[in-house]
């Protein structure tokens, strides 16, 4: 009997020294850039800044546009030209980044205009080179 009460006792003892963890929700969240321009296959880095600053709110990225622009942990890739939204969120607070995902640097080419072209014997036309970005 004495071994049984000691051991609830003892039970009883523990459950009383268990750390109490306070959840701090974040009030706020504030993202260094909130438009940005990247040229397809760059990576830039996001950071937020979340009050208050002992928040448990663990913050969640997320691309609204996954098959232009990705994000983990931050790190921004540019994939495909076009436009992207990166989402920041900690707890219930959020923050957006807008993102123009321009032609890699290289990706540009001559096209000439008019295309094609069909001339007859003594005949003239002028032809222009234009830049397109691929």
């Amino acid at each position: 009997m004495k071994k049984a009460l000691f051991a609830f006792a003892s039970l009883a003892l523990l459950g009383a020294c268990e750390e109490v963890i306070n959840e701090v929700p974040a009030t706020s969240i504030i993202i260094n850039e909130t438009d940005v321009t990247m040229k397809v296959g760059e990576t830039k880095t996001l950071t937020v800044t979340v009050e208050p600053e002992n928040t448990t709110d663990k913050v969640e990225w997320e691309s609204l546009m996954p098959e232009n622009a990705t994000v983990e942990n931050g790190v921004v890739t540019a994939l495909q030209e076009g436009f992207a939204s990166i989402v920041a969120k900690a707890g219930e607070v959020q923050t957006t980044c807008r993102i123009l995902i321009t032609a890699a640097a290289g990706d540009e080419t001559f096209v000439i205009e008019p295309a094609p072209v069909t001339l007859a014997i003594d005949e003239e036309a002028v032809l222009t080179a234009v830049m397109k970005c691929m």
